[in-house]
């Protein structure tokens, strides 16, 4: 199929999400095979937008099928399912950042979920519960930057600091010293 008939057929399956019609399974298939085929990256965006904007389902099968899918469209995934409101995307971005090798994954998807509107951070200080070495690094530097001023309302709510010591090598003793302060 030609590029712009590619395109023009997303955009009329993507008009189904602007009046909440389900996709048809025969339209799941036409984007997946969108994204698992060779193709522009501006045919992977408009079929990753398509998905992305449905509803939960799609965002499931979206993630289901992420390993079958190209490497360029991959990349350009991450950041829209770090711009869902479902939590299951980022349950996934998580996984993905605990077991990936590649260093371009790692960036994209702590690029991601540095800037989300999604409130991330209990997602994350759950995650510190892991063994990885590597892991606890990768999800530091995103606690880092994302920053103290929007960690330390989530810390606060405790009684105890989790993982205090991680905090206090992360952000210094003062700033943790401060929250403990409060509360």
């Amino acid at each position: 199929m030609i590029f712009s008939k590619k395109i023009g057929k997303i955009k009329t399956i993507q008009l189904k999400n602007f009046d909440s019609t389900p996709l048809s399974e025969d339209d799941f298939s036409f984007l997946l095979s969108c994204v698992k085929q060779e193709h522009s990256d501006g045919v992977y965006t408009a079929a990753l937008i398509a998905l992305v904007e449905s509803d939960n389902t799609s965002l499931d099968v979206l993630i289901d099928q992420f390993e079958s899918m190209m490497g360029q469209a991959q990349m350009l995934a991450i950041p829209m399912l770090a711009c869902t409101d479902y939590v299951m995307c980022y349950s996934f971005l998580l996984k993905r950042l605990k077991k990936t090798d590649s260093l371009d994954e790692v960036a994209m998807i702590s690029l991601a979920l540095t800037s989300t509107h999604y409130l991330i951070v209990p997602l994350l200080v759950q995650e510190l519960i892991s063994d990885s070495s590597v892991y606890l690094k990768r999800l530091g530097y995103i606690l880092k930057q994302i920053g103290f001023k929007r960690v330390m309302p989530y810390l606060i709510l405790h009684p105890q600091i989790p993982f205090e010591t991680f905090f206090r090598d992360l952000f210094g003793d003062d700033k943790i010293d401060l929250i403990k302060q409060k509360t």
